[in-house]
């Protein structure tokens, strides 16, 4: 037996009126790709009607540096000769390295 796939319907509001809007015509006005709208379509359908939390930079791996390298690091950066901007001098309070 052959099963048909679950239709999508897509809608825009007017006012307190919905008005259905074919899938072509939603990407363009609200200038987004057919990858979200899958996302959020495949996050419906898994978490009770909300998409996934974003888990970019939550897998564990990220490269640890050592406290000695940062202020190693830190130190070196303020080594560098800095010099106050010549514009509005007292208004500005950032540093910048002198380009001599």
């Amino acid at each position: 037996m052959y099963d048909r796939k679950e239709n999508t319907a897509y809608y825009l509001l007017n006012g307190n009126k919905e008005i259905r809007v074919c899938k072509t015509f939603l990407i363009n006005t609200l200038g987004i790709t057919q990858r979200i709208i899958r996302t959020v379509i495949d996050g419906k359908a898994r978490n009770d009607g909300f998409t996934p939390p974003d888990q970019r930079g939550k897998h564990g791996k990220q490269c640890k540096l050592q406290p000695e390298v940062i202020q190693a690091v830190k130190d070196h950066i303020e080594s560098i000769p800095k010099v106050e901007s010549h514009y509005l001098r007292a208004n500005i309070s950032r540093q910048f390295i002198d380009g001599v």
